[in-house]
């Protein structure tokens, strides 16, 4: 078997080989990634944990992003750079990781039915278009993150519902694809879900994995959900683009041309969401086989799968009115992931199936789907412009404090009016305020006040008003003193006389209950799991006890 991993390490390795040949390269999002993993290194660097907000963004205001934005790929980034990593190279260290990985579980879903049937498939897997646009053009590194723990998630529940005890190890791959992506990890689940129940493996265990992998991630999906109500693009109901114009249609699925541009309806042959010749052919094939010997998984395989694709085409427009939380996806063709994911499993069907028929050329059949699909992908497999160390850091210059999204107002606090000018400083609202600044980091003011008026006055400061910012005035902690400016700075409000204030990046309540719900869930894991551990060693005591009467 070590074997047989190895192929698929090697073959993944290959496949990305133009990743070691440069530093870093031109992508859609690529940059953007990089500036975010150096905020998450920053923030962790000042003691904030879990991480929510990124200091340098949006011209040194600030921003939520981590709130809002899938966390997953930062720590581990940050995990690596703690280990000597450069930003480009940790990421890319993660991606070439997933990648492999993704095939990895792909063929240990199905090793125990047939190994050499399993390899074959998770090769396929590894040769599906989709890998290669979220690599090389979009640079999507949590989708990349989401699709190569989808397997290692199936294989989690598979294992659970085969009567196998819930380990601590089984509620982590979905923990983690919560952290990979939002958007993927919420439609995977209702996949999931749907699979359990039509076959009625809803058991016990796999209840309690989903509540143990929704506990753990509590911390950032809770204030994600909660807190949403705080950003301009959900206030203004702009959170989905124009989805619609993001729709391919059903000849580009089949074949377009590869292309590093991006996508819109009328401009498809700047950015090709192919499915893969080989893959669907291997659908046919499913179809086929469905029609002369139908089995239930193959037919939830293949009606998923072409579901997914109606739901990526412009005819699916009309359900927008029925389920408008499809387009919290924000683009049409991202669920080309499920496409990806379901290719492998419906070509083990079909290859297992004409191996217990005996059918001869179906050692051809697996030859030709491979060939071809190595074939179709000859030219995907390499960025359009690679970039050395210089020109990143050029580039890390030019786009180091934008919001790192694709629309500014994406997640950007519901209270904030016009642009951001870098290197604002703090304004006083009269000339009876006194200040004296002990300290002005990004995270924390620490202010000494005279205010020579009778009356209140106000300070603003360069900072975009979220309500994580707290304020202690004289030692003690008051929230009411601190609120948004009418262009979302943050407004102090400043009493008579000589005060110290200290103005800081704090939590919200709903963020601490989600910490505290996330901490005591992986308590419950950890007693669970040590409970297993002492009734297993006291069966093998047992069990050594009597074979030695």
């Amino acid at each position: 078997m070590f074997f047989l991993i190895f192929i698929i390490l090697v073959f993944a390795l290959y496949q990305l080989k133009s990743l070691f040949l440069s530093s870093w390269y031109v992508s859609h999002d690529g940059i953007f990634h990089l500036i975010r993993a150096q905020e998450f290194f920053y923030a962790l660097k000042l003691g904030y944990f879990p991480v929510r907000w990124a200091f340098h963004l949006d011209n040194n205001f600030g921003l939520p992003l981590f709130n809002f934005i899938y966390p997953g790929p930062y720590y581990l980034s940050v995990l690596l750079q703690f280990f000597g990593f450069s930003e480009w190279s940790g990421i890319k260290a993660l991606i070439i990781s997933s990648y492999f990985l993704g095939g990895l579980g792909i063929f240990l879903i199905f090793k125990k039915r047939h190994k050499y049937l399993a390899l074959v498939s998770a090769l396929l897997y590894l040769l599906v278009p989709y890998h290669f646009l979220n690599i090389f053009v979009r640079a999507a590194l949590g989708e990349i993150l989401a699709i190569g723990i989808m397997p290692w998630t199936w294989l989690a529940f598979q294992n659970l519902v085969n009567k196998t005890k819930l380990r601590w190890y089984h509620p982590l791959p979905l923990f983690l694809l919560f952290l990979f992506h939002n958007f993927l990890s919420i439609f995977f689940l209702i996949f999931l879900l749907v699979y359990l129940v039509i076959n009625k493996k809803l058991r016990k265990e796999t209840i309690s994995s989903l509540l143990f992998s929704f506990g753990l991630a509590a911390f950032f999906l809770i204030p994600m959900i909660g807190e949403s109500r705080y950003l301009t693009s959900i206030v203004n109901q702009q959170a989905s683009y124009d989805y619609q114009s993001k729709a391919v249609s059903l000849k580009s699925l089949i074949y377009s041309k590869w292309g590093f541009g991006f996508s819109a309806i009328k401009s498809e042959e700047q950015m090709s969401f192919q499915l893969g010749i080989s893959n669907i052919l291997v659908v046919i094939l499913g179809l086929i086989i469905s029609l002369i010997k139908p089995k239930k998984e193959l037919l939830i395989y293949l009606v998923t799968f072409m579901a997914a694709v109606f739901l990526i085409t412009p005819q699916s427009g009309f359900l927008l009115s029925f389920f408008p939380w499809l387009s919290f996806a924000h683009f049409p063709y991202r669920f080309l992931f499920l496409t990806t994911f379901l290719t492998p499993l419906i070509a083990f069907e079909v290859f297992e199936y004409c191996y217990q028929k005996n059918i001869k050329p179906s050692f051809l059949l697996i030859f030709f789907l491979l060939s071809l699909a190595l074939y179709n992908t000859r030219h995907y497999k390499r960025p359009m412009l690679s970039l050395n160390q210089d020109q990143i850091k050029q580039e890390l210059i030019i786009n180091q404090h934008t919001t790192t999204t694709t629309n500014r107002r994406e997640i950007l606090p519901q209270w904030v009016k016009g642009t951001r000018r870098f290197g604002s400083e703090i304004k006083l609202s009269s000339d009876q305020l006194i200040v004296d600044v002990q300290s002005d980091k990004t995270f924390e003011y620490v202010l000494r006040i005279n205010n020579q008026s009778n009356q209140n006055g106000h300070l603003f400061i360069p900072q975009n008003y979220f309500p994580s910012w707290q304020v202690k005035i004289d030692g003690k902690k008051k929230k009411e003193f601190l609120f948004p400016s009418e262009d979302g700075w943050l407004k102090l409000e400043v009493l008579p006389g000589i005060h110290n204030y200290r103005v800081y990046l704090g939590e919200t309540f709903l963020e601490k209950l989600a910490n505290l719900i996330s901490l005591l869930t992986l308590v419950i894991l950890t007693r669970t799991e040590a409970k297993y551990l002492i009734m297993a060693t006291r069966k093998r005591y047992k069990k050594g006890k009597r074979g030695s009467k």
